[in-house]
């Protein structure tokens, strides 16, 4: 609520320290924005700023014809909202990281965990993100997201780092995805974790249920609108992924998640046979994940499938490199789990063509 002693046209036509704004109306972020006429174009200006010092997080620049700025309004406000949310939990993560874990809170570590991992995204940050998330589950047993990232991240070792045993491993996901659920089962946090930890521990239907009810309560999520798109991928439903993942690039194209909804959109592309898409989703995979294997793998199947032989051997090299102990027969367990049955072999044909052991 805004604080009743000052009215929202108080700095209107000022320019005052952030810091004081902050203080005056009890807030961490400010947003700062401004409208511009230039011709028949308008253009938005808008910045976020921590009013504990004064730094920029996030700023950027909208254009929008002046006679279509009624019809655009709400594709404006949709794209700031979604927008924010990423920018907001990453400036979190960053504050919770200059405090001592022992200060944190369930809530915070939480925040900590998700953008150490989702930013960074490798083998060491699963592992510290995991143990981030199962001690806020220790500080507050009952905090239902805690448990729900848990699963989200335990889900992340299957997918992205097929273990020898998947099918323990989707187990002990699903788990922590039915314990979070019995404490909130209509938080759209919870569910948008549980969601796309449901997909990718091969439950796809499952996963579209819960996400579908996480974005009817907040459309907004740009984490649950990637899960989304990938539980439509895990269920062979390849052009509702495609559909699902675009709106999410549309919607949020400097988002933390941007490499993670590339290497989905990728392989969905690889599904509907559209290879050219699916070279060009792989390579931007790779650019913003470039310690990933997954980015490597897609780039490699679709290169087998464009009969570019030489360079998808390159990119198994890569994967080689990333992950040396990583067998062919992982994936093609993790996809016999995964997927339907009717889209398995085919994949698995490709991979078998691709990865020679």
């Amino acid at each position: 609520m805004w604080p009743p002693e000052i009215p929202p046209s108080a700095y209107k036509g000022q320019s005052p320290d952030i810091r004081t704004v902050g203080k005056e109306l009890g807030v961490r972020y400010v947003l700062e924005g401004s409208i511009r006429p230039m011709g028949e174009r308008l253009r938005i200006n808008v910045q976020l700023i921590d009013t504990a010092g004064g730094m920029h997080i996030w700023a950027d620049k909208i254009d929008r014809p002046t006679a279509e700025i009624f019809d655009v309004m709400d594709e404006v406000v949709d794209s700031l909202v979604t927008t924010l949310c990423a920018n907001l939990g990453v400036a979190e993560a960053s504050r919770a990281q200059r405090q001592r874990p022992e200060d944190l809170q369930a809530w915070a570590l939480c925040v900590q965990a998700e953008v150490l991992f989702f930013s960074q995204f490798d083998t060491k940050t699963l592992l510290e993100a995991e143990k981030l998330a199962r001690r806020a589950t220790e500080i507050e047993p009952g905090y239902a997201a805690s448990w729900a990232l848990l699963a989200c991240i335990a889900s992340m070792r299957i997918v992205y780092w097929p273990s020898g045993n998947v099918v323990k491993d989707s187990e002990q996901a699903l788990s922590l995805v039915n314990r979070a659920l019995r404490l909130a089962p209509n938080d759209p946090v919870v569910l948008g974790y549980c969601g796309a930890a449901a997909a990718w521990a091969g439950q796809g239907a499952q996963g579209i249920d819960y996400l579908e009810r996480s974005l009817a309560i907040n459309p907004n999520s740009g984490f649950s609108q990637l899960g989304y798109g990938s539980a439509f991928l895990y269920s062979a439903r390849y052009t509702e992924a495609v559909a699902q993942l675009q709106l999410f690039i549309r919607r949020s194209p400097k988002d933390p998640y941007l490499g993670l909804v590339y290497s989905q959109l990728a392989f969905s592309y690889l599904g509907l046979v559209d290879l050219e898409r699916a070279e060009q989703a792989a390579r931007n995979c790779v650019k913003h994940l470039p310690g990933v294997m997954g980015g490597y793998l897609v780039l490699a199947l679709t290169l087998r499938a464009l009969r570019r032989d030489a360079e998808a051997q390159a990119q198994i090299q890569k994967i080689h490199q990333l992950e040396p102990g990583m067998t062919r027969q992982q994936w093609e367990d993790y996809w016999q789990h995964t997927i339907p049955a009717e889209a398995a072999p085919g994949i698995i044909a490709l991979l078998r063509k691709t990865w020679r052991d």
